[in-house]
């Protein structure tokens, strides 16, 4: 019962100091933390390929994952923003870069481009999760030989972050926000309602300690304050989009359990022991990475921004 106390205190005192460095760096502005995202990337590629992979990092594979996420959210970045200047964060706010993006056609290919190749990398991910055998290691096999996966993968959604910092302009950290209480209520309320309330379990070959008990009452948790939020800070536009709150928690989840299902596979409990009673920074942004691409989706057609 000590340790068990003393994780979930290390767990909060964590999860205090993860959201006071978010704030100081939403306090930064838009450059900064969009900057921010892109060494995210790098951690998130250096737990895959090294801890949960087994590559050295000096290896070939490792080279051509970094090589590969810089180059392409480099080109990317530029592409979007030449002739402007990525540096300057006036731009960044600027009304002119989303009819600037509407009129070229080669732009908003790329970024329609971007989301689709994001969703169906993820619904393969989905076909991964629920078909194949736990003990079947074709996938991880496959991944392991694929030298610019993690990279690819990591770059489309870090990509998709930046697009949802600047398009939603004014209103970015609270489309942040609202993605993070998403993500975040559900695996809190999971892990909380879990341990109280939990009693079936969800998928012990994947994740033997989630339950189905903790998941109803994450995604009631993350519906419930998303609600809270949307209608605070966000002008009201459907009752539609407030219901499906509940549904990107669950969706959320999924990645929670994409991930869980490698880790079990590679044979690795975490991505790191970077963050104390959490994991690693993967373990921490699974499920908002796998959930963003739907975000996108969900908020433009609803045109939250």
């Amino acid at each position: 019962m000590v340790s068990e106390m003393s994780n979930t205190t290390k767990r909060i005192l964590a999860a205090v100091i993860l959201l006071s460095i978010l704030l100081f760096v939403f306090f930064l502005g838009q450059n900064v933390f969009i900057f921010f995202l892109i060494l995210i990337g790098l951690f998130l590629i250096d737990e895959t390929v090294v801890n949960i992979f087994k590559c050295k990092r000096h290896s070939v594979t490792y080279f051509f994952n970094v090589f590969f996420y810089l180059l392409s959210t480099n080109i990317v970045l530029h592409s979007y923003y030449v002739p402007y200047n990525l540096f300057y964060i006036e731009y960044l706010n600027s009304d002119i870069w989303w009819p600037a993006l509407k009129s070229n056609f080669l732009l908003e290919s790329i970024f329609y481009g971007i989301v689709t190749t994001a969703i169906v990398v993820n619904f393969l991910a989905l076909i991964y999760l629920f078909f194949e055998p736990i003990g079947d290691l074709f996938v991880v096999n496959w991944l392991k030989k694929i030298k610019i996966f993690w990279g690819f993968y990591f770059f489309l959604n870090i990509v998709l972050f930046i697009f949802l910092v600047i398009l939603a302009r004014e209103t970015w950290i609270h489309s942040l926000a609202l993605l993070f209480i998403l993500c975040f209520g559900t695996d809190t309320g999971a892990w909380f309602f879990g341990k109280r309330f939990g009693k079936n379990k969800l998928w012990p070959s994947v994740s033997p300690n989630k339950t189905i008990e903790g998941l109803i009452g994450g995604v009631f948790l993350s519906g419930v304050l998303a609600t809270i939020y949307y209608v605070c800070f966000f002008e009201f536009t459907t009752l539609i989009f407030v219901a499906l709150f509940p549904l990107l928690g669950a969706v959320s989840h999924l990645g929670d359990l994409f991930q869980s299902k490698i880790k079990r596979q590679c044979g690795v409990k975490n991505s790191s022991s970077l963050i104390p009673g959490h994991g690693g920074v993967y373990d921490r942004l699974d499920s908002v990475l796998f959930l963003t691409p739907f975000y996108l989706v969900v908020i433009f057609y609803h045109s939250i921004f």
